[in-house]
C-alpha cells in the first residue's frame, strides 16, 4: 500500500500472525516456548545413580519374600479352616442327625 523500499518481499501480516501463534500457544500451554527448546534434562548426570549400579546384597531377595508371604498364608489358611470345623462341630452333629431322621421316614 505504500513504498516499502528494500523490505517489499517481507510480508509483515506473516510476522505479525507468527507472532500472535506464538504468544497464543504461550498463554495456553502457561510455559515460554524457549523453555520447550532448552534440553529437557534437569540433572545432566541423572541416570548414574540408578539401581543397577547398586549390589545385588543389598536388595532383597524376591524369591525369598514369595516363600515367606506363602507359608504364612498357609499357616493362616490351615489354622482358619481348623478353628471353622471346631466351631461348626455342633451344628455338623445337628444335621447329621435331621439327614438321619429325614431318611429314615422315607
Amino acid at each position: 500500500m505504500g513504498f516499502k523500499g528494500k523490505f517489499r518481499d517481507v510480508n509483515e501480516e506473516t510476522t505479525k500472525i507468527e507472532e500472535y501463534r506464538r504468544l497464543l500457544l504461550e498463554t495456553i500451554e502457561r510455559q515460554d516456548s524457549s523453555v520447550r527448546s532448552r534440553d529437557p534434562r534437569i540433572y545432566s548426570k541423572e541416570y548414574n545413580y540408578t539401581i543397577p549400579t547398586i549390589t545385588r546384597k543389598m536388595l532383597p531377595d524376591a524369591s525369598m519374600i514369595t516363600y515367606v508371604s506363602a507359608f504364612y498364608l498357609f499357616m493362616f489358611l490351615t489354622f482358619t479352616s481348623l478353628v471353622w470345623v471346631f466351631e461348626t462341630r455342633d451344628i455338623n452333629r445337628l444335621l447329621t442327625e435331621i439327614s438321619a431322621i429325614v431318611l429314615r421316614d422315607n
